[in-house]
Formats: structure tokens, C-alpha cells, sequence
């Protein structure tokens, strides 16, 4: 199980594509998410992801993460990176979060910048992830990339500033929007790209994942083709489905709910709602995706 939390709104930048809502209150009960947690190793809770807001602002980010410490969960920083000098690095180093994903929307400076509402941020972002890989050598380190109309035609040189950077991971996730997943019509060359990263992550080392259902009907023919082995049409498949069943998303507010994609899917609050009540209600949201209206099944990948 993984869990994306928000321990604040808080954010330095004001991203175009960003799909958090900028009026909601930040409004941080740690200690109320502390008593959540241990509920949800119990369900099997294995990697955190710290997302909604920048989470280097909230005071409480390194008592969080220290908290964290003491069961077996992967975290993972989410981060826009410009807040990450070389003292935040040596913090984070010694914190015990173990991969830092990064974001870098284009290889345009400009372009970056202008999608981030701020003038020297694509620079600063580079910068973080230098200092991350210089003064952080335990944490693995990684871009993250939402994929837009502005940058559809950049992955391939995305990829390869990320080679050339020497980051562990390169992520692409598919772009959303109030309560939808945005595909944009991407053109053929979106695909192929996506076609090429079938070969490509084989040869390289670096970890490359899309994150799109668009992509589930490519992984089938790709199969069908008899171009990929069974083994990874299964991985892909599970890479780009719809994740609800194995995922939980905490706001700021303690507002929980059963995918980070959209908020239609409220399971509760975890200041009003008893643990037990929003896992059952949890449990009960496992059958069917409410963002892409797929059924959910393990081994069936959908046009």
C-alpha cells in the first residue's frame, strides 16, 4: 500500500498545472496523523509519498519524517527542488527519507519558469538536484515531469538531461485537472517515445516510469506484437492502471481519499472519522475506478 500526505498547502511557486486547491485552509493536526499511521502499516502501508503543497515549507516536515523512522515505510520527498541548498541537502540526508523526486517541466529554462510562476526556478530546480546528489549520497534521486502539451515533445531530451544529471529515476505523469485526468489528444509521438522507454529501460541505468492509462492500450499491443515478455507487459500494465486499490491520499485538512488524482473519491476525515471507518469505506471503493470508470482486475488491460 502506498499513502500520499500532504502535511501542508504551502508552496513558494504557483504552478500552472498544479491540482491542489490554493483556497483550502492549511490546517495541519500532525499528531492526528500520527495516530494514522501505525492503522495503516497494519494494511500493509510500505511507501509515503510527501506531495500536495512544497513539503520543505511545513515546519513539521523533519519531526514528521523522523516519526516515520520507526516503521518499515519507504519516503519519499516530493519536491519542486528550489528550496534545496546544500545545508537542506545534508538535512535531508540525514533525515531518513530515501528518494527525492524533483520536478523539471521542460529542458527550457525559459519554458519552466513560465509554467512555475517564477523567474530562475528551472535553475534552482537543477541546482537541487545537484546538491541532493553531492551532499545527500544517501538518498536516491530523481526527476519528476508532468506531461503536458507545452512539454509532450520534450521527453526524450528530459530523459537525457536526467542521464546526463545522473539521477536514479525519471517519472512522467499523465497531467490532471480539478477531477480529471487530462490526456490532451498527445500525438503519435508521445507513444513512441513511450514505445522507445520499453527498450530503452532495459540497456540504462536509470529507472523510467509513465504513469497514464492512456498507455494501457500501447502495452497491449506491444504484447500482441510479441515486442515486450510477458513479465514486463504485466509490470507496465501495473505501472500505468489506475493504482486505487493499493493507494490513500491525505490532504493537508485530513481530508482522505482513495486516489491523489482527483478529490470526488472522499473516504472521511481523519479528524471527524474513527481509522476503522475510512478503511472499511476504503475496502469498499476497491472494484471499480472513479476517475477512469475501469474496472479494476489484475491481469486485464483496457482499450
Amino acid at each position: 500500500m502506498s499513502a500520499h500526505i500532504g502535511l501542508s498547502f504551502d508552496c513558494n511557486l504557483k504552478c500552472k498545472h498544479c491540482f491542489v486547491n490554493k483556497e483550502e485552509d492549511n490546517a495541519t493536526n500532525i499528531k492526528k496523523l500520527k495516530d494514522f499511521i501505525p492503522e495503516l502499516v497494519e494494511e500493509g502501508l510500505f511507501y509515503l509519498y510527501y506531495t500536495y503543497g512544497e513539503p520543505l515549507l511545513c515546519p513539521d516536515f523533519f519531526e514528521f519524517v523522523k516519526y516515520i523512522k520507526k516503521f518499515p515505510i519507504y519516503q519519499i520527498l516530493m519536491s519542486n527542488g528550489t528550496l534545496i541548498d546544500k545545508e537542506m541537502a545534508i538535512k535531508i540526508d540525514q533525515s531518513s527519507i530515501k528518494k527525492c523526486m524533483i520536478s523539471v517541466d521542460s529542458i527550457s529554462p525559459e519554458k519552466h519558469d513560465e509554467n512555475r510562476g517564477e523567474k530562475g526556478a528551472w535553475e534552482k530546480a537543477i541546482n537541487g538536484i545537484r546538491n541532493m546528489k553531492r551532499f545527500a549520497p544517501s538518498v536516491n534521486v530523481g526527476i519528476a515531469t508532468t506531461v503536458t502539451k507545452e512539454n509532450e515533445n520534450e521527453l526524450k531530451e528530459l530523459l537525457d538531461l536526467a542521464i546526463k544529471e545522473n539521477v536514479s529515476d525519471i517519472s512522467f505523469l499523465a497531467e490532471r485537472k480539478g477531477e480529471k485526468i487530462l490526456h490532451h489528444s498527445l500525438d503519435s509521438h508521445y507513444f513512441e517515445i513511450y514505445r522507445d522507454f520499453v527498450m530503452f529501460n532495459d540497456v540504462q541505468n536509470i529507472n523510467l516510469f509513465f504513469h497514464d492509462l492512456s498507455l494501457l492500450k500501447v502495452t497491449r499491443q506491444l504484447f500482441q506484437e510479441k515486442k515486450i515478455s510477458e513479465k514486463n507487459y504485466e509490470k507496465l500494465t501495473h505501472m500505468n492502471r489506475c493504482q486505487c486499490n493499493t493507494n490513500i491520499s491525505i490532504s493537508p485538512k485530513g481530508d482522505v481519499y482513495v486516489c491523489n488524482f482527483m478529490n470526488g473519491n472522499l473516504l472521511g476525515n481523519i479528524h471527524k472519522d474513527s481509522t476503522a471507518f475510512i478503511l472499511s469505506k476504503h475496502k469498499k471503493c476497491k472494484n471499480t475506478c472513479k476517475v477512469s470508470n475501469l474496472p479494476i482486475k489484475k491481469k486485464e488491460v483496457y482499450s
